[in-house]
């Protein structure tokens, strides 16, 4: 494992190297920010994000990286591990975007390079608990030791679609499009591309879109635009509660990834629409009256946060389905500690209450964990 506060010691080395390393980082600044550094506040996780690129792909005036300096000038000092370690940093980093074939909670994952194609194993534990097959991240890779490790700040995770134009976008951009710039833009809610950067979200458009979602998916015969607004506007429903309600009616089909389609237009429709709580205006033109502010809008992009639980409910009917059913009743009472953790709504959690005792009543009967 890379040592705790490894890239910290190497910034603390950095800023302390003046008058040189003060004249490097204001070189640094307006190069990630293109000579137009925000005049806001920037807050803990995105400063994350820039000093992460400061350590691994700035180049100082030596043509060295921060990391490659900090590594010449302190070689004398490192212990034959330290000396692989870094080693290893320098020569095996690389920033993506990766696509999570499996998860082994508390364990790490099998990720596929989108750019690439490479499939690797990293060793992780924070993250395997909060995602699910399929969901995309940007994050900085290396190996350490005899193993790959997420070695970057923390990984903003794309639910999007492969089929969506921003997935073609980032997986057959150019070779300078995925870099920690991309997160930053994603959490910052700008997008650092000029012509999607110009676009807005037509409100007429994101209805007609959703609702043909609905309909692809088969769920117009259960809800339409004019329900799904209904809750939110009047009922004051969370957008993920409605998420939810549709993973639900749309039953297996829900677990393909073209399901990605159905959310991104949920959201739209949802920014589009206008909120009692905004003075009567959308999300949408909140956040483009302070692109650093907002309040209650909903992108394809979310950061790492509270446990999920829907990939404990796919792990448990999956243990259900081989007749594990202590190993599902495990899996269930995750299920439950997770929802109740999100305040996940009342309904959901009495559909899932006869599963639950059906694995009770299997599990009592003598079915055992292989």
């Amino acid at each position: 494992m890379l040592p705790k506060g490894t890239i910290s010691k190497i910034l603390d080395d950095f800023f302390s190297c003046l008058p040189i390393g003060d004249g490097e980082v204001q070189r640094a600044l307006d190069e990630f920010f293109n000579g137009n550094r925000p005049a806001e506040e920037i807050n803990e996780k995105r400063l994350a994000i820039i000093n992460e690129w400061l350590v691994f792909d700035f180049r100082l005036a030596s043509g060295l990286t921060v990391l490659e300096d900090y590594c010449r000038r302190n070689d004398n000092q490192f212990s034959e591990k330290e000396k692989k370690i870094y080693f290893d940093l320098c020569s095996t980093h690389r920033y993506g975007a990766f696509e999570i074939l499996r998860v082994y909670r508390g364990k790490g994952m099998d990720i596929r390079d989108v750019r690439t194609g490479q499939d690797f194993f990293v060793q992780e534990y924070s993250l395997t608990r909060n995602v699910e097959k399929g969901n995309i991240f940007l994050n900085r890779v290396a190996r350490v030791g005899d193993h790959w490790e997420l070695v970057g700040a923390d990984p903003v995770v794309l639910p999007i679609a492969k089929s969506t134009k921003r997935w073609q976008e980032i997986t057959f951009g150019g070779a300078d499009t995925i870099t920690p710039r991309l997160a930053f833009s994603f959490l910052a809610g700008i997008d650092d591309d000029a012509d999607l950067q110009s676009k807005t979200i037509d409100s007429q458009a994101a209805r007609e879109n959703f609702s043909k979602a609905l309909e692809k998916f088969g769920l117009s015969r259960h809800i339409n635009a004019n329900t799904v607004a209904d809750w939110w506007q009047k009922k004051n429903m969370k957008p993920l509660d409605v998420i939810t309600i549709m993973r639900y009616l749309a039953l297996d089909r829900a677990l393909d990834d073209s399901f990605n389609e159905l959310i991104e237009a949920s959201f739209d429709f949802h920014n589009t629409l206008p909120n009692e709580k905004l003075g009567g205006k959308t999300p949408q033109e909140k956040i483009l009256e302070n692109p650093d502010y907002q309040p209650c809008f909903h992108s394809d992009a979310r950061e790492i946060g509270d446990d999920c639980w829907y990939p404990f409910l796919q792990e448990a009917h999956e243990a259900m389905n081989a007749d594990d059913f202590l190993e599902a009743l495990k899996l269930w009472e995750k299920v439950f500690v997770a929802m109740r953790k999100n305040l996940v709504v009342r309904p959901d959690i009495f559909r899932f209450l006869p599963i639950n005792r059906f694995a009770i009543l299997r599990a009592a009967s003598g079915c055992r964990a292989r």
